[in-house]
């Protein structure tokens, strides 16, 4: 998939249990999507939405950012380079002069949340900003600051946001399979991934019409 300019490869694997009772199926769906190559480009990412170089204005280079898995959540941490510039007319000559300037760095936690048990959303929110002098009044205070991490979490959530979508459309099964838990979880090399699990009741056909689903969308996996 396509994130921020980036060809993104996002893995899923999952299982599906079903019990059958009477006319009905009960079924247990676990899914988990690997974000590692959404780890590797998150700073092309984000440098795409965050970097600006205006002459008369702000100034702001990325200069590296990391996900980082904080089961069950995870943080995104961004270095940034920033640079106030102002222009003024001098005896009839237009002086730039750098106003601010410095380094800082950006911690956002995000946290799966489920809304209406059908779909997930990222909850992002900002955990804490160190900055040189000034910068950190910048970056905490005015309006750019609020700009910055409105950026940073806005691409960052729909990044994961387009990774939680399910393999398969829930399409006739909405609102008879719903998901339970969405949690991101680490493997032992710092891979993050986001774990789903949903269950319900559904007809046999539906139940079969699931299952088929998954071995199309491994199969392109």
């Amino acid at each position: 998939m396509q994130i921020g300019g980036q060809l993104v490869a996002i893995e899923v694997s999952g299982s599906l249990r079903a019990a059958e009772a009477r006319d009905k199926v009960t079924v247990s769906l676990n899914l988990s999507a690997n974000l590692s190559d959404l780890q590797s480009k998150i700073t092309p990412i984000l440098r795409a939405q965050l970097n600006q170089d205006n002459r008369c204005g702000d100034r702001v280079s990325l200069e590296e950012a990391q996900l980082v898995p904080r089961p069950p959540a995870s943080l995104l941490m961004a270095k940034i380079h920033y640079e106030k510039w102002g222009c003024a007319k001098v005896l009839g000559r237009e002086v730039v002069k750098k106003l601010v300037g410095g380094n800082g760095v950006i911690q956002v936690g995000l946290t799966p949340r489920i809304d209406d048990s059908e779909s997930v959303r990222l909850e992002a929110e900002v955990t804490s900003i160190e900055a040189d002098g000034e910068l950190r009044e910048v970056l905490r205070s005015t309006p750019f600051g609020s700009v910055v991490r409105e950026k940073i979490q806005r691409s960052i959530a729909s990044a994961v946001e387009k990774s939680a979508a399910p393999p398969v459309s829930l399409g006739a099964l909405q609102g008879f399979v719903r998901i339970r838990t969405a949690q991101f979880s680490q493997d032992r090399d710092l891979h993050l991934f986001l774990d789903l699990a949903a269950d319900g009741q559904v007809s046999a056909e539906q139940a079969q019409s699931l299952l088929q689903g998954l071995k199309a969308a491994a199969s392109v996996n």
